[in-house]
């Protein structure tokens, strides 16, 4: 529960700072509307001839107006334009927040027990480009990919194009990256640090990449979720 409160806890924060980036750019927006309509005014009625018609014109006053309202426009846009960009960021980081709670609640949904194969058979149902796996595990089972070592690297879990038979998910696998799996009792900061080591270093061997790395733990530290960073982290108590 605190990993899935905690991710809440974020994207409610993105998504608030987002809003707030939202709300002043379109501020920003109607200035620049304002602005322009100011410019299409005064080009307007120099088309027509109506300064000229009161004495309002001069080819110095025209230079000095037009560049007066093209300063104010650029004024306006550039914070316009970094207030968009901001909100982007922040957008991407809530839609990856909320990406990553998902995965973290589906998986720890999706597992009866805090068990190697059941893992592996959560992230195959949760992650829906993966359901050729899930229907190879469902049918082949889970031993062949629990406890494994791969040039000289040691998982609880692991799932890669080298372990499966099946051309699909050969290619599966390749495109999406292999899955490394790690349980414990508690996840810390330097069992993060581990995990990392090892996935970098089957990458190393293997040239093959993880595309999904998890640690699956009875108890998660603050440190842990601070510096999960790619790894997600799913906390279930029961264990078998």
């Amino acid at each position: 529960m605190g990993d899935q409160s905690s991710s809440t806890i974020l994207a409610t924060r993105y998504g608030e700072q987002a809003i707030r980036l939202i709300r002043s750019a379109t501020r920003s927006l109607t200035y620049v509307i304002y602005v322009t309509a100011a410019l299409v005014v005064f080009s307007l009625l120099d088309l027509f001839g109506v300064l000229y018609h009161f004495q309002l014109y001069s080819e110095i006053q025209h230079d000095y107006v037009i560049s007066v309202i093209a300063l104010i426009l650029l004024g306006v846009l550039f914070p316009l334009v970094w207030r968009v960009l901001k909100a982007r960021t922040a957008l991407n980081s809530w839609q990856s927040m909320f990406e990553r709670g998902s995965l973290q609640m589906g998986i720890s949904m999706s597992m009866a027990h805090r068990d190697k194969g059941e893992a592996l058979k959560a992230v195959a149902e949760t992650v829906a480009e993966l359901e050729p796996l899930r229907q190879h595990l469902a049918t082949a089972g889970t031993s062949k990919f629990t406890d494994v070592s791969v040039s000289g690297v040691t998982f609880d879990g692991l799932v890669d194009e080298s372990l499966v038979e099946d051309d699909e998910l050969k290619r599966l696998l390749r495109e999406y990256g292999a899955i490394a799996l790690a349980l414990s009792d508690v996840v810390d900061a330097s069992s993060i640090t581990e995990f990392r080591q090892r996935i970098k270093t089957y990458s190393t061997n293997t040239g093959r990449r993880v595309g999904i790395a998890v640690m699956v733990a009875r108890e998660i530290t603050s440190e842990a979720r601070r510096d999960a960073g790619e790894v997600l982290l799913v906390e279930k108590t029961n264990s078998r």
